[in-house]
């Protein structure tokens, strides 16, 4: 059984691996990451006997938002509702707060699932990263 649960900073390590396995890099995380977990307090795991499966990491803005920065699922468990349950459990968490979140525009089933959550598209971002040429879309969750 999956279970989900506010992030603690012993389950940065496992954080950190999920992230290499999935991005396929070996420095993913900068040596801080530790504290990300407590200092932005919007950080949630998916665990399954113990070992994380998926996480979501998000922080506050200055503007009073909450921007996702990254969800990661395990890819035995993509496409199981994982990344639905820790977005469910980061909006409960959050309340009233709009969400952002950046979103490939060739990941139609994040774009679905986003949509499914209450976002909607605010515009087309050409490469906001500068390191990969892409286009994402800025999606944004309003207060309810």
């Amino acid at each position: 059984m999956v279970s989900i649960s506010k992030a603690k900073v012993s389950d940065a390590p496992g954080i950190r691996k999920l992230e290499q396995q999935i991005w396929r890099e070996k420095e993913t995380t900068g040596k801080y990451e530790d504290g990300y977990i407590i200092r932005f307090e919007y950080a949630f795991v998916a665990k399954e006997k113990n070992k994380i499966i998926g996480a979501i990491l998000a922080m506050k803005t200055a503007n009073d938002e909450v921007y996702v920065e990254d969800i990661i699922i395990s890819p035995k468990w993509q496409h199981q509702g994982i990344g639905k349950r820790l977005y469910e459990t980061l909006l409960a968490y959050c309340g009233n707060i709009p969400i952002l979140a950046l979103v490939d525009t060739k990941n139609e089933a994040s774009i679905q699932l986003h949509k499914e959550l209450g976002f909607r598209g605010t515009k087309k971002l050409k490469n906001p990263f500068g390191v990969v040429s892409a286009t994402h879309f800025l999606m944004r969750r309003e207060k309810k």
